[in-house]
């Protein structure tokens, strides 16, 4: 679900302000429902994004998690953020991932325009 964060940072961005750019994606705990005013995920693990791919009308972020990144982290919801912190776009699993250190994942998130 895309946040009121994300409209904010889009009005910064369009005014010159580049930490308000999606930069890092996020992983955590929380199996709560999304909502519009999400503005953290829960035990998060953050790191910056692989790429990002401009389609059209949507944006796609690769991402990817190393063996040694987030272990032990049963990963629930996943969201995007800022350079300055702002999450922009969270969504929640129906059933957690549990990370564990033989295994590598990647996908990507898309955010349709």
């Amino acid at each position: 679900m895309i946040t009121t964060g994300f409209y904010q940072s889009l009005a910064r961005l369009h005014m010159g302000d580049q930490t308000a750019r999606i930069t890092t994606i996020g992983f955590g705990t929380s199996a709560a429902a999304e909502t519009e005013a999400d503005d953290v995920l829960t035990d998060a693990f953050t790191k910056p994004i692989d790429s990002i791919e401009a389609l059209e009308r949507c944006l796609r972020f690769h991402w990817s998690l190393a063996r040694h990144e987030a272990v032990g982290l049963a990963i629930q919801e996943i969201g995007l953020f800022t350079a300055d912190g702002v999450l922009c776009v969270r969504q929640v699993r129906t059933h957690p991932i549990h990370k564990a250190e033989d295994m590598e994942l990647g996908d990507c998130f898309d955010i349709q325009l």
